[in-house]
């Protein structure tokens, strides 16, 4: 994973009150929390100086701080260099009542990145995005997986374009917790797919109905991803079924249905993780790739639940 690097100032600058109110920008999916009953936040141990992931109090929820110009993740909030450190060495940290809580500082969270957008678009454009991502996956190369994963993403989208005897669901299932890292592939894939499709799900237009659907499908898998899959993943693949996703893939979407810029945007996605930007990028052409043959499909018509 690659972060900006930001020049330090001093301490003193950085914490005070007036500085420390426009310092953290938060995910709109942490806002119950943000503005809830202060929690403790328990820190992991997959951390670094630029980012810490937390549990919230004795749930399984995941949070994550990591400096501004990083990966935006939207389970997460974005601070400085220093109040990042900060926060990962600090001995109590607490989330509620709309502020972050360490070692006696007090940060007010008063800003919110928009990371669940909306994609209005048509079947046709919904073909040309996916013909241009697959493109600009093709050119970026597969990174090395076990043939299984490669297998059932091939079964995944089939299911998802309605040529499978596989259900979505049971395509899904069996994706989630396949293959290796904290987010696994499998996982990066649904959650491309499920983000996309949640997208769409928000526009008024002929996709919505289909993919509510089809986004119902997947859902009935994701309830139980907790017992699949790593924490991180889990929480990550709750947030893509309610149409939150990476800025990075928002934008490599926008690019993909715009015919524009998709081989820049492709390569900072490229940078998320190990592979998780690929497979992210490969399960939203997935669901455009879908989206592009509802005329074909009898889910067409199913009413939104």
């Amino acid at each position: 994973m690659t972060f900006a690097t930001y020049t330090e100032r001093s301490l003193a600058h950085v914490l005070t009150p007036a500085v420390m109110a426009d310092e953290i920008m938060a995910s709109r999916w942490l806002e119950s929390l943000v503005r809830g009953t202060p929690q403790p936040l328990m820190l992991k141990s997959n951390t670094t100086e630029q980012y810490g992931y937390f549990v919230v109090g004795s749930s399984q929820r995941i949070v994550a701080i990591a400096e501004h110009g990083g990966l935006d993740l939207p389970i997460g909030m974005a601070a400085s260099t220093t109040i990042v450190r900060r926060v990962i060495q600090a001995s109590r940290v607490t989330l509620g009542d709309n502020r972050l809580t360490f070692d006696g500082y007090q940060i007010s969270i008063a800003k919110y990145r928009d990371d669940r957008p909306i994609f209005s678009i048509s079947p046709k454009q919904a073909a040309v995005a996916a013909l241009v991502m697959e493109d600009a996956l093709n050119v970026a190369g597969h990174p090395f997986e076990p043939a299984v994963v490669n297998r059932e993403v091939e079964v995944f989208g089939r299911a998802l374009r309605g040529v499978s005897d596989v259900s979505v669901a049971d395509a899904a299932g069996r994706l989630i917790g396949l293959g290796s890292g904290s987010t696994p592939s499998g996982d990066d894939v649904v959650s491309g797919a499920a983000a996309t499709l949640a997208a769409c799900t928000r526009a008024n237009d002929p996709i919505s109905v289909w993919a509510r659907s089809v986004l119902a499908e997947i859902c009935r898998t994701t309830v139980e991803a907790a017992k699949a899959t790593t924490p991180l993943s889990a929480e990550l693949l709750a947030c893509a079924v309610q149409g939150y996703m990476l800025p990075r893939l928002i934008h490599c979407i926008r690019c993909a249905v715009n015919n524009k810029h998709i081989d820049e945007a492709m390569s900072e996605l490229r940078l998320v993780g190990h592979s998780s930007g690929y497979f992210l990028a490969s399960g939203a052409a997935l669901a455009l790739r879908a989206a592009a043959t509802i005329t074909n499909q009898e889910n067409y018509h199913v009413k939104p639940y």
